[in-house]
């Protein structure tokens, strides 16, 4: 493509970026709506031969990676909080 020509991009996709960056930032709980737009992005793009695709895998990929270290940090505070019984690990 030569330089200076735009490609029209999924909507959806640049709003599934902005999810994932949110996500990281404010709330955790914004991997799921991210990775739901992310799919809708690539459903978009490859029905309305546009761009963003590439721009949703990244939003998507990076959305199942925060959705593993949620559950990772969330499995780990359970069980200290279980091993410590809740006394803040008293010595």
């Amino acid at each position: 493509m030569p330089p200076g020509v735009s490609v029209r991009r999924s909507p959806y996709a640049t709003a599934a970026l902005v999810l994932v960056i949110a996500n990281v930032i404010l709330c955790p709980i914004l991997c799921i709506p991210a990775i739901v737009v992310a799919r809708l992005a690539r459903r978009d793009a490859r029905q309305n031969r546009i761009g963003g695709e590439r721009l949703a895998v990244v939003a998507e990929v990076i959305a199942w990676i925060e959705v593993v270290l949620l559950v990772f940090f969330g499995i780990l505070g359970v069980g200290l909080a279980l091993i410590c019984g809740g006394n803040a690990c008293q010595r």
